[in-house]
């Protein structure tokens, strides 16, 4: 068994292959590697699919659970990205085999739904804003995923350069009525692809 690790930096927010191979599967997990006390007190996003992305399409590795396939979401839920083990419901996907390039976060299915629900500093109330529903980012090298691979993909982040306060504080979305202002964008994602490769 030989086990192969593939790593690269994309912003969030993140997805083919040459058909499906038996027993080929995946799952994502999210690390939270903020600092305790560091950051914004809240940051929520929606997540509607992660996915790899290759020269002949795309393979799923995360769906939620509530946003049909076809349809997606009109109002997805937002998930608490500033737990220290942040729960998407992830599930063990079948993913297609083939090479991969690119991956790719869908934030919601429908443009001009607020994305990004956050919080933080002198702020008396959160904030949400939209965000593009979809990222999509070049991996560092390309993947390639055979019959039979076990792929887990870690997506890291640090939410604590996230957040600036004062005068010249800038970011995606600011609170001008906070004493002192307070603005904030969505975190780096550094994304870590384990895979187990079986060697007959």
């Amino acid at each position: 068994m030989l086990r192969t690790r593939y790593v690269a930096s994309i912003w969030l927010l993140l997805a083919a292959g040459c058909g499906p191979g038996p027993g080929t599967h995946a799952t994502v997990d999210f690390d939270n590697g903020t600092a305790e006390g560091a950051g914004p007190s809240l940051f929520e996003m929606t997540l509607v699919k992660i996915a790899l992305l290759g020269s002949d399409g795309q393979t799923v590795i995360y769906r939620n659970p509530e946003c049909d396939p076809l349809a997606g979401c009109e109002a997805p839920e937002h998930y608490d990205f500033a737990e220290r083990d942040p729960d998407i419901d992830a599930r063990e996907r079948n993913i297609d085999t083939g090479r991969y390039h690119r991956v790719e976060v869908s934030l919601c299915s429908t443009a001009g739904v607020p994305t990004v629900r956050w919080q933080g500093g002198a702020m008396t109330a959160p904030r949400e804003y939209v965000r593009d529903c979809v990222v999509s980012m070049p991996l560092a090298g390309s993947v390639l995923v055979e019959a039979g691979n076990q792929l887990d993909v870690t997506l890291a982040y640090d939410a604590a350069p996230t957040l600036m306060t004062g005068l010249g504080a800038t970011g995606e979305d600011c609170d001008e009525s906070a004493v002192p202002r307070v603005c904030f964008s969505v975190p780096v994602l550094q994304p870590s692809i384990d895979v187990t490769i079986v060697v007959e």
